[in-house]
């Protein structure tokens, strides 16, 4: 009898075992060339940024599936990147710019770590798979480039809650990649200022004159973009 209840409780762990699926190691060494290889062609690009021709006023080119932001599972094939997202692994400079953290971090630590950098992520090995699939099969990297930043500027010496501020300025490029071609196939300049009335706390007034700025510029580079392409999803999402 007894060697009956062993030999069951050791095929109800194989087969909990097995309907667990494949492991997060073993999920990520099935995809580790295809992102590997698909990294080292960003790295390429990045190091290309400052050789580039300027690009005002180009189209994108005919021809092909357009750029795909998502968010829809398995429509993803383009990502938005800026120059310091180009350093992986170090995280990316404190500064300005439109991205909040560096989309490439994810990929470079499930490589290194087994897990992703963005905390906020599913860790199951089912997530892990899906994310390394979608990433191995991008076409595209939008980059942002050649920031022109001027700084809003509060104005101090007005009593009360209501300030007034110098509003500031920021002018750029983005530049469409071909990711595994490496080259550079089209792009736009954008341009955005801040708006005329900001509502910011009296502690961080200019935190929030920054945020309004980066918001503006978001809204302007998904207007140039969806000028081009007014069916697709566009790189930002607020």
């Amino acid at each position: 009898m007894k060697e009956m209840i062993r030999a069951g409780a050791v095929l109800a762990v194989a087969l909990l075992a097995a309907s667990c699926g494949p492991s997060s190691k073993k999920v990520i060494e099935k995809h580790r060339p295809a992102v590997e290889a698909k990294l080292a062609s960003l790295r390429a690009i990045g190091a290309q940024l400052d050789k580039e021709p300027r690009w005002p006023g180009a189209a994108f080119p005919p021809g092909g599936p357009p750029p795909e932001f998502g968010p829809s599972p398995g429509s993803v094939n383009a990502i938005v990147l800026e120059p310091d997202c180009f350093a992986f692994p170090e995280p990316r400079k404190f500064g300005f710019g439109l991205i909040e953290w560096n989309p490439l971090a994810d990929p470079v630590d499930l490589l290194r770590y087994g897990v992703f950098n963005h905390s906020a992520r599913d860790g199951s090995a089912e997530a892990k798979a899906r994310f390394l699939e979608e990433f191995a099969g991008l076409k595209y990297a939008l980059v942002l480039h050649r920031y022109s930043v001027v700084d809003p500027e509060e104005k101090r010496g007005k009593l009360g809650s209501t300030k007034t501020f110098r509003g500031g300025r920021c002018d750029g490029e983005a530049v469409l990649f071909d990711i595994d071609r490496r080259v550079a196939i089209g792009g736009f300049p954008f341009a955005a200022g801040n708006s005329d009335d900001v509502f910011a706390s009296t502690k961080n007034v200019e935190g929030g004159l920054i945020s309004d700025l980066v918001k503006n510029g978001r809204q302007a580079v998904n207007a140039e973009f969806l000028s081009r392409y007014p069916t697709s999803t566009p790189p930002f999402r607020r």
